[in-house]
């Protein structure tokens, strides 16, 4: 049992260990490869946002529809950022956070939260899952949704067997600001 316990701990440090090796704060690029969040290659320099110190920037960019979320060669879609900025003139991005099919894909905000100086809306989506619990977004400490930006949780699938929708949670002394949040109502079985 003792054993199990160290290799749990052992594949977790090393997890960890990985995930901090390419962290940092990085710009969206005008041409990324793909739009996926965790692949280093589309970011400037080469390298994930993933820490409470670090900042994700989003300019102008030919990819803006990003997604967040499980891949089977990154492992859990869990994602920790001090803030996500729009620079002046930044392009209409949507975020989406999708879940995998084991794991609900978190954002968490640890900063500032949401800074958008683009001048347009800038849209969070928070996806439903159908096989595990949905996306979550999690603002902490004094961290702000922000202004002239939409949330969206989509509502839960209980058709098929009691998965929850997603969420945006806001805890500490973390606010909405200014941002629009909308709550999709959610399917379910057995009810009228």
């Amino acid at each position: 049992m003792h054993s199990n316990i160290k290799r749990f701990a052992a594949a977790i440090a090393l997890v960890a260990s990985i995930c901090t090796l390419d962290a940092g704060s990085a710009t969206w690029n005008l041409n990324p490869v793909n739009n996926q969040w965790s692949k280093r290659q589309n970011w400037t320099p080469a390298t994930v946002p993933y820490g409470e110190t670090d900042v994700a920037t989003f300019g102008t960019s030919n990819v803006t529809d990003v997604m967040l979320g499980y891949l089977p060669d990154i492992g859990y879609p869990f994602n920790v950022v001090a803030e996500i900025v729009f620079t002046e003139g930044a392009s209409a991005y949507t975020i989406t956070l999708s879940p995998g099919l084991h794991y609900n894909t978190t954002l968490q905000f640890y900063g500032a939260g949401i800074t958008n100086n683009s001048g347009v809306v800038q849209n969070f989506v928070a996806a439903r899952s159908s096989t595990t619990n949905s996306g979550r977004i999690s603002f902490y400490e004094s961290a702000s949704a922000g202004e002239n930006v939409v949330i969206t949780d989509q509502g839960g699938n209980n058709t098929s067997g009691g998965e929850y929708g997603a969420l945006t949670e806001f805890w500490n002394n973390s606010s909405a600001g200014r941002a629009t949040l909308i709550k999709e109502g959610g399917l379910v079985r057995g009810t009228i």
